[in-house]
């Protein structure tokens, strides 16, 4: 189970992260295997992100309190311009128990020539004392 998602995880970045020109991707949809994932691109920062895209399903209903089990669904046409929801902790806000994403950031262009770009995945902690998909880490 721990191993779908895993792989699921890895499709995901294999299309995100695959080689670009030196010219800047405003294009911010890919294909991964269960659907057509739309993005945003951030003019200002020069960076494509996904935002929201869920790893798992939701721990709802019969799921909830068990150990993560793999999309097996369609995803369709994702929408992933914006974070998805909180989890329950302290401070977070709108929490939810649908809150199984992660968002993924990537620059639009290759300034090294190597064809390959860095990925950032955030995939949020907390243990219920805090953190959330939208909280990003301090920088220190």
């Amino acid at each position: 189970m721990e191993l779908n998602i895993i792989l699921t995880l890895w499709a995901i970045l294999l299309v995100v992260a695959h080689p670009v020109t030196c010219q800047p991707q405003t294009s911010t949809t890919v294909q991964i295997r269960n659907g057509t994932v739309h993005g945003v691109f951030d003019p200002n920062s020069r960076v494509h992100k996904w935002l929201g895209i869920p790893y798992a399903q939701q721990p709802v209903g019969n799921l909830r309190l068990r150990q993560a089990v793999p999309l097996n669904t369609s995803l369709g046409n994702l929408n992933a311009t914006e974070f998805g929801p909180s989890c329950y902790g302290r401070g977070n806000p709108s929490p939810s128990e649908a809150c199984l994403s992660l968002n993924i950031w990537r620059p639009a262009t290759n300034s090294s020539g190597s064809g390959l770009l860095p990925v950032l995945v955030w995939l949020y902690g907390g243990g219920l004392q805090g953190g959330y998909t939208a909280s990003l880490l301090p920088l220190s």
